[in-house]
């Protein structure tokens, strides 16, 4: 990667536009759709309609004044092209110069500033260590740091020799990569990957995890020590190379359309990849014995959680509306009146009304207890299902717009109701229903009735002779 987003000039969430759909706006926005850092409204760029199509809606610079926007970024590494670009954006088109970002960043060898704190790389990497030096980048959410725990579980089966460093974004999910992976002895580094490793980084290949993975590089000489990974790493890139570059934004949906021609899933997609052959899902999520206490005295008495939200500040189609989840919770109570109700989430979370307990914003060694001893979890898809699942806690997933046959555990109660539905990353906001529904169908057909009655035939079953 040659050239930096400019995150710190940009607020999250924003809406933009990127002005430029050569090699600085490729890279521009495959940085946002790899952390989801800000909603992409348009690519705009003088020689539209005769360029490739990035999988984004794509416009001529004439149009600019169509579009509602917090930002426009000028990706253009010209210095005099983007003087003259602002010129005309400010004087011709009359955008307001403080919406304007221009100035062109690149990529810190081994630090990277971010506002109010200094970020280092803290001891040796990989490649500065004896054995089988490995890169790993993958960003995400909780839920996909719990699955890249399963992949790195494969991968340092590959040698005995193997040392790995996992380059994390976003940097909030740092510090859960480091309690999940605390008992891997190949790991060296647990790093934000806005700490970028100089271009002469001797790896012996580097990876890049999302939902696929993707070959960056590798090292023919050094990888001949090892003859069975050089001929895996080869193979891999031949697979890349047919199957096209790693999937960001709608080509997702191709590839959740593969995965399930296929018969894979979530845990088992890698498995087309030499190397990885994971059949069990199971990882080992380590407890900090610790803080079970303090769950037990949060949660005394059999309880269930429930979980409204997703993590972040924007209205996301896939949730579960808030009087559904209420009208379940008065329903519970009714059944199931020595049941407790816990709601667990993150701080920023509403709160839904009729809960006994809420466990929101908790420190994540809490968390894991609540959702370890609960009798069941109920959510729609998402990073606390997918940790609660680890743990041995079986969990009601509601699924609208995710894909249930990719996302879905085979261990656990999962919904789905309506006609329409796994319209997930369909277009490039996954946030919103395909449909532009308010009230998005496949969500609103899962009634608290259909929920309730895969909860109670449960519940009855685990709590015989308490009713």
């Amino acid at each position: 990667m040659q050239y930096l987003f400019p995150f710190k000039k940009i607020t999250r969430d924003s809406n933009i536009l990127i002005y430029g759909a050569g090699r600085v706006g490729q890279e521009y926005l495959w940085q946002v759709r790899l952390t989801q850092y800000a909603n992409v409204v348009c690519v705009v760029d003088g020689k539209f309609p005769n360029i490739a199509d990035l999988g984004v809606k794509m416009d001529c610079p004439q149009n600019i004044k169509k579009y509602e926007f917090d930002f426009l970024v000028v990706a253009v590494a010209d210095n005099n092209a983007r003087q003259e670009i602002m010129n005309s954006l400010n004087q011709e088109l009359m955008v307001p110069v403080d919406k304007i970002i221009y100035d062109i960043q690149y990529p810190p060898t081994r630090i990277h500033i971010v506002p109010n704190k200094k970020i280092y790389i803290d001891g040796k990497l990989a490649y500065e260590r004896a054995g089988l030096p490995v890169a790993v980048h993958v960003s995400g959410g909780l839920g996909d740091m719990v699955v890249y725990k399963r992949f790195l579980d494969e991968l340092i089966r590959w040698s005995d020799d193997i040392c790995i460093d996992v380059f994390v974004r976003p940097s909030s999910c740092i510090d859960i990569m480091k309690r999940f992976l605390s008992d891997c002895m190949h790991i060296n580094q647990i790093i934000d990957d806005d700490c970028y490793c100089p271009d002469d980084a001797k790896y012996s290949f580097e990876f890049l995890w999302g939902i696929d993975l993707e070959l960056l590089k590798y090292d023919t000489k050094d990888l001949k020590r090892y003859p069975q990974i050089l001929d895996w790493i080869i193979e891999i890139k031949s697979i890349n190379a047919q199957n096209g570059m790693l999937m960001t934004g709608k080509m997702q949906s191709i590839f959740f359309a593969r995965c399930e021609k296929e018969g894979v899933w979530r845990y088992t997609a890698y498995n087309r990849y030499p190397g990885f052959d994971i059949q069990d899902y199971h990882t080992v999520i380590p407890l900090n014995s610790d803080y079970n206490d303090v769950a037990i005295q949060l949660c005394d008495g059999p309880y269930l959680t429930i979980n409204y939200g997703w993590g972040r500040n924007i209205k996301q189609a896939k949730v579960w509306p808030k009087e559904y989840n209420e009208k379940l919770i008065k329903m519970i109570h009714d059944r199931f009146g020595k049941v407790k109700v816990v709601q667990v989430g993150g701080a920023n979370f509403p709160q839904l009304a009729g809960c006994d307990k809420y466990v929101l914003g908790y420190d994540l060694e809490i968390v894991k207890y609540i959702l370890k001893n609960s009798l069941i979890h109920i959510d729609c898809e998402g990073g606390l299902v997918h940790l609660a699942t680890q743990l041995g806690t079986r969990c009601i997933v509601l699924f609208g717009p995710t894909p249930i046959k990719f996302y879905s555990y085979p261990d656990n109660i999962n919904i789905q109701a309506g006609k329409c539905h796994n319209c997930y990353w369909l277009v490039d906001n996954m946030y919103e229903c395909y449909r532009g529904m308010e009230e998005p169908e496949c969500m609103y057909s899962i009634t608290p009735a259909i929920v309730f009655k895969a909860l109670s035939e449960y519940l009855s079953k685990r709590l015989v002779g308490t009713y």
